[in-house]
């Protein structure tokens, strides 16, 4: 990796997106319908996820998953697609999702709590919150430049799972408080 210089800071490490969607998959958000999972690579690269899925627990189970999906672009290969891979930026994803507002959680950021970032997803329709799933490193410029807003939720780093976990669990908290009338 040191030879792929800042670059190789940002790949090999398929362990960190398989505990972020295993984390995502199990959670009330996802199982009530209202959470999609992508993960965007390197090379320009994007898996969705089906909410469906359900992901295998071991890690080199996974790896062998994803060599499978970079061979067949789907899987499983026959049936209800539960990964697909296609060619993608950023920018495309965020296009066809028709996002109206993108959230970075980065420790570049601007420290907020997580419960305040969630409220703020929560009061637009199309949020997409984006977590870096890096080893070490942060987002590209050219993805920083499709963000709205970015923040920091913690003064210190935070693996990305317990991001993921924080994040789903305060927006959760937030759309319900949303949906409950309020109490006189």
């Amino acid at each position: 990796m040191q030879k792929l210089g800042r670059a190789g800071l940002h790949r090999g490490r398929p362990d960190i997106a398989h505990f972020c969607l295993l984390l995502a998959l199990g959670s009330p958000l996802n199982m009530g319908g209202d959470l999609q999972c992508y993960i965007h690579t390197l090379q320009d690269r994007i898996i969705k996820v089906d909410s469906k899925a359900r992901l295998p627990r071991n890690t080199d189970r996974w790896v062998s998953l994803l060599e499978q999906l970079y061979q067949e672009k789907v899987v499983p290969p026959t049936g209800p697609a539960l990964l697909t891979l296609t060619q993608g930026t950023i920018a495309s994803l965020l296009d066809e999702l028709k996002a109206d507002l993108v959230v970075a959680l980065t420790t570049e950021g601007e420290a907020r709590p997580m419960e305040d970032v969630a409220a703020r997803l929560a009061a637009h329709k199309r949020p997409v919150l984006l977590i870096g799933g890096f080893a070490d490193g942060h987002f590209s410029k050219r993805t920083m430049e499709r963000v709205n807003e970015s923040y920091r939720i913690e003064r210190r780093k935070l693996e990305a799972w317990t991001v993921t976990a924080r994040a789903i669990y305060d927006y959760e908290r937030a759309t319900r408080a949303q949906r409950q009338p309020a109490q006189n």
